[in-house]
């Protein structure tokens, strides 16, 4: 019911309206006592909500989805929608009418503002008290949806940064102005799924001159190379100082703005979010390049691009052009080593990997392949279960993934969660622990050794993949330690900030991969440590003594 229409019907109460004329207007509960049970939820209050007929209305202020009331003879139910009001009479024995009244009410002070307060300038600024919410908001969803929010950063040091940056807050900001306040306080929580979303839109068009090199950071010395050839800089160039800033110190500038539990963690999400952390602080109409390729040093002088322009130069790239074509899942056979290499990219499509990994293994043990080298080093991760599938082929045991997780579910979560997701979770959340048992079948399973290939930048499903692989010796770990953590946060909710609209993702689960130590946390550690450009060189070598 609208406001207005209820506004109108309690002037008619007040007026005397009589209870048969209250009947004709709204659903009637019948009742001999003077209590009544409500059940919200599932829950119920025991028939302590006592008939009051003076209150007109008689209201029930809930966030429950479904709530009924109960008396000794009769029972009313409403589906609760956000911002519903429902009206209802309770008729007593002697005929006397309570207008009662069910009302949605929010349990978060910080999801409803006023209208005053979303109004934003002309310009689109936001005021200082505008900017001030948001931050209270975003400080109260986090603390109501992280598993654990101040494990690593404490609460006196998080709380502590969070005031100075509301206290700091100029008169107005933009939402860019904004993120360079909020992403370094998210980042301080120290969780690489927790962050704030970087607004592109805000700073990138079409037409906006930007940074015109593709670099990537090597996440072992910091040193920045570029990945193609060009505007005249050649691929795999050392790019030593851009307009006379070298690369440790635009990395120092950086870093705060990058979530995560390690150093090289977080030197990965700078070389991801390059593009927009280096237009946020170096942006400039041309750019003076000093480089360093095959031991001696260049300078050349790029004009800022559009994205037209950059994008035709990786078009006109062939490597670029034949990287974009690598499949998720892909083999070749080494001749003359008696091995054969699999590139794992992603953990995506559990029908793809089904085809795949049969396919491969009865190739492999048909032409009796005595080594299979499955290479992850640049597998970001995805949906554990494929990786459940390839362990089916080569684990010789039974074995998990995952020793157990928790999930925080509170109201706020509950609010951001899908309903599907809601019927799949509860505050101890255990349905990803599936016992993973090998083939019984030897023809789909792989006869010759297993070996397994992992950097820095094996992250999340991969990094708990690899976990396993050590875990349960299906065989020998060659390369880096993994970029995921053997305790971990993870499985993020995407929280929109309600007046700037500005988001950030948020971790509500915490994982615990099988046999792991909460006070000892790393990534997993290799049963040889070589670089990981080396790793594939190294296991061949190893192969072939």
């Amino acid at each position: 019911m609208t406001l207005k229409k209820t506004l109108a019907l309690l002037i008619l109460l007040g007026a005397g309206l009589s209870s048969s004329e209250a009947q004709t207007k709204l659903p009637v509960l019948k009742s001999n006592k003077s209590k009544l049970e409500i059940i919200a939820d599932g829950v119920s209050n025991h028939g302590n909500w006592t008939i009051t007929p003076s209150a007109r209305p008689d209201v029930f202020s809930t966030h429950a989805k479904h709530v009924m009331f109960r008396s000794d003879v009769d029972s009313i139910a409403f589906d609760v929608k956000k911002d519903g009001i429902y009206d209802f009479v309770v008729l007593d024995s002697k005929n006397d009418s309570a207008f009662t009244q069910v009302r949605w009410e929010s349990l978060n002070p910080f999801e409803q503002p006023s209208k005053s307060l979303l109004r934003l300038s002309p310009s689109g600024k936001l005021s200082k008290e505008q900017a001030q919410f948001d931050i209270d908001a975003l400080v109260y969803t986090l603390n109501e949806v992280h598993p654990d929010m101040f494990s690593v950063c404490g609460m006196d040091a998080f709380m502590s940064m969070a005031n100075k940056i509301k206290i700091e807050l100029p008169d107005s900001v933009n939402r860019i102005e904004l993120y360079r306040y909020l992403a370094p306080l998210v980042s301080f929580i120290g969780d690489g799924h927790t962050r704030m979303l970087f607004p592109n839109n805000d700073l990138f068009t079409k037409e906006s001159l930007r940074f015109p090199l593709q670099l990537d950071i090597n996440t072992n010395d910091s040193t920045f190379t570029t990945k193609l050839d060009m505007f005249g800089i050649p691929k795999n160039a050392r790019i030593l100082t851009i307009n006379g800033v070298d690369n440790k110190t635009m990395i120092e500038k950086m870093m705060p703005y990058a979530s995560g539990e390690r150093y090289f963690f977080k030197l990965l999400i700078i070389n991801y979010q390059f593009p927009a952390l280096f237009e946020l602080f170096y942006n400039a109409p041309d750019y003076n390049i000093k480089y360093l390729l095959r031991g001696k040093i260049y300078t050349k002088k790029l004009k800022a691009a559009t994205y037209d322009k950059i994008h035709a130069e990786i078009n006109r790239n062939k490597d670029a052009q034949d990287k974009s074509r690598v499949a998720n899942y892909s083999y070749s056979i080494i001749q003359g080593n008696n091995a054969a290499v699999m590139d794992f990219r992603n953990l995506e499509d559990r029908a793809a990997m089904a085809n795949f990994a049969d396919s491969m293994i009865a190739d492999l043990n048909a032409k009796h392949i005595g080594n299979l080298i499955i290479d992850i080093r640049n597998n970001g991760g995805g949906d554990s279960s494929v990786g459940d599938i390839l362990f089916q082929h080569i684990s010789k045991v039974p074995c998990y993934q995952f020793g157990k997780s928790f999930a925080r579910i509170s109201p706020v979560t509950q609010s951001l969660l899908s309903p599907e997701q809601c019927l799949k979770v509860g505050l101890y959340y255990n349905d990803e622990i599936e016992k993973i048992y090998p083939f019984s079948d030897m023809s789909r399973h792989y006869q010759g050794k297993v070996w397994l290939l992992i950097s820095h930048h094996t992250f999340s499903s991969a990094s708990s993949f690899s976990w396993a692989f050590q875990h349960y010796n299906m065989g020998k770990v060659i390369g880096e330690e993994s970029g995921g953590m053997s305790v971990s946060f993870g499985d993020i909710l995407i929280y929109q900030l309600p007046v700037s609209g500005l988001r950030s993702s948020i971790s509500y689960k915490r994982f615990w991969l099988p046999g792991s130590n909460e006070k000892d946390i790393h990534g997993t550690i290799p049963d040889f440590k070589v670089p990981a450009d080396k790793a594939l060189e190294y296991t061949l070598d190893l192969i072939n003594k």
